[in-house]
Order: C-alpha cells, then sequence, then structure tokens
C-alpha cells in the first residue's frame, strides 16, 4: 500500500472525527497530515503495549493517533505486554505531545480502543491502571507468571 492509499483509507476511517471531517473529503498528494513525533526516532520507539507502537500526529489540528498505547473507558490488555516500558512511554508521549503541541494546541487523542477523548486523559487512565496492575503483579509474580513473561521470569530462576 502506498502513503497515499493508506492516507486516503485512514482519511475515509476517521471522516466523523470533527477537524478531520474536511480533511477526509480532499487528501492531500503528499502527506502533511501524518507525521511522527519529531522527538522520537526509529531506534528508540515507543513501546509496552506491543514491541513498537505506532503514533501519529497532526500538526495542523492538533490530533494525536496513539493507537493501542492508550485505552480509553477499557481495560487494557496485557498479556504480550512489557509494563514497565509501557509506563515510560506514556510518561514519553505526554512529554513528547507538550513539547510538540504546547499550551492547548492537543486538540484530540484517539486511542486504538475507547473513545475519542478532548485531552490526554485516555494517557492517564490508562497509566493508573497499568500502575495499579504492576503493584499487583509485583506482589503476586508466582501466581500470574503464566501470564506476564516479566514476571515468569522472576518466578522461574535456575534450581541449583
Amino acid at each position: 500500500m502506498t502513503q497515499r492509499q493508506f492516507i486516503s483509507l485512514f482519511a475515509g476511517l476517521m471522516a466523523g472525527l470533527g477537524p478531520l471531517a474536511a480533511w477526509a473529503q480532499t487528501p492531500p498528494a503528499v502527506s502533511p497530515l501524518v507525521a511522527n513525533l519529531p522527538v522520537t526516532s526509529a531506534a528508540d520507539p515507543y513501546r509496552g503495549h506491543t514491541g513498537s507502537d505506532l503514533v501519529l500526529l497532526d500538526l495542523d489540528s492538533g490530533v494525536a493517533f496513539v493507537g493501542s498505547l492508550a485505552f480509553a473507558e477499557r481495560i487494557p490488555t496485557t498479556p504480550h505486554a512489557n509494563i514497565p516500558q509501557w509506563l515510560d512511554s506514556l510518561g514519553q508521549l505526554e512529554a513528547d505531545l507538550r513539547a510538540v503541541l504546547p499550551g492547548n494546541r492537543l486538540r484530540q487523542v484517539v486511542p486504538s480502543h475507547g473513545p475519542v477523548r478532548a485531552n490526554a486523559s485516555a494517557l492517564q487512565q490508562t497509566r493508573e491502571y497499568l500502575t495499579w496492575l504492576g503493584r499487583i503483579c509485583d506482589r503476586i509474580h508466582a501466581h500470574v507468571a503464566h501470564l506476564y513473561p516479566r514476571y515468569e521470569a522472576l518466578s522461574l530462576r535456575p534450581v541449583h
């Protein structure tokens, strides 16, 4: 799929999102809309929910597509997640958004799971849940080791 095809498909899916509605009717020939946050490189991607979580940002409208880094009004799925990395990525993403969209320029956050938000509350909600879950798992890692690879490694130390 070419970049233009992706943008056209993405625009069609997002046509109902306020600031993007007009853009969706006439997608650009070249993509000024979709931009990776400039402070994150391919060598240091956002990660945690998966090994590399994609974030797209429309600098003109202030819309951030944060993918599965944020779950709004949903319980995050975590069977293959790395909770500490995910928490680090949420913190980095919030810092990056403040740097790239200072003041009140962040207009909407679009998570992969849950409703679109007019602010970064989905990031906060996800962080609060993951922090709680991490504390619980730290206390009972032997009982949930089969669900979380990090805790499995702690539980399955070599026997001498």
